[in-house]
């Protein structure tokens, strides 16, 4: 999405709400309310290394679904 769109999304969804105090608060408004909101689903999978690292994961993300992985190219090849 962007940067410069994905930052006026979060100001947009956020207004009038209390500030974070953590980066956990942050993480649970993403996954939740963000990611439902923008992508009309919740995302798959949340992980950390509880080292400050997150990765959330969605398995059938929508901007990306019509990309072609490696395993197409090479069936259309092999066809």
């Amino acid at each position: 999405m962007g940067e410069r769109v994905g930052g006026r999304l979060i100001e947009r969804y956020t207004k009038g709400k209390p500030r974070f105090q953590e980066k956990l608060e942050i993480i649970k408004f993403i996954c939740k309310e963000f990611w439902t909101e923008t992508f009309r689903k919740q995302c798959d999978n949340l992980r950390t290394n509880r080292r400050g690292v997150f990765v959330l994961q969605d398995l059938n993300f929508r901007l990306l679904a019509n990309m072609s992985s490696t395993a197409d190219i090479d069936a259309k090849e092999a066809a």
